[in-house]
């Protein structure tokens, strides 16, 4: 652990990502009592949680899509309406 001026500073090296080597974190003056194991563990967890949306975020892909499926089931009966109505009107030209 890395102690700065007024911060405290963890770095990991281990990010488990091929694109990233190195992550560095400011910790929150509250927890610098902390065990150095502790932030580490806190550190890491952060780190893999780094790459899965959060719950607001998925929720909101999650409205997208069923606006998206309620769009297309609104305009599938609206062609279904007017064809059935078209359908009706020639049937009702022939007899």
């Amino acid at each position: 652990m890395i102690k700065g001026v007024n911060k405290q500073i963890i770095e990991v090296s281990d990010t488990g990502n091929k694109h990233f080597e190195k992550a560095i974190l400011f910790v929150r003056p509250e927890y610098m009592s902390e065990t150095e194991q502790t932030i580490r563990k806190e550190a890491y967890r952060f780190l893999e949680g780094v790459g899965t949306p959060s719950h607001n975020k998925r929720m909101k892909r999650k409205s997208k899509m069923v606006k998206k499926s309620s769009l297309t089931t609104f305009l599938f009966v609206g062609i279904l309406t007017a064809a059935s109505i078209a359908l009706c009107l020639i049937l009702t030209k022939i007899f």
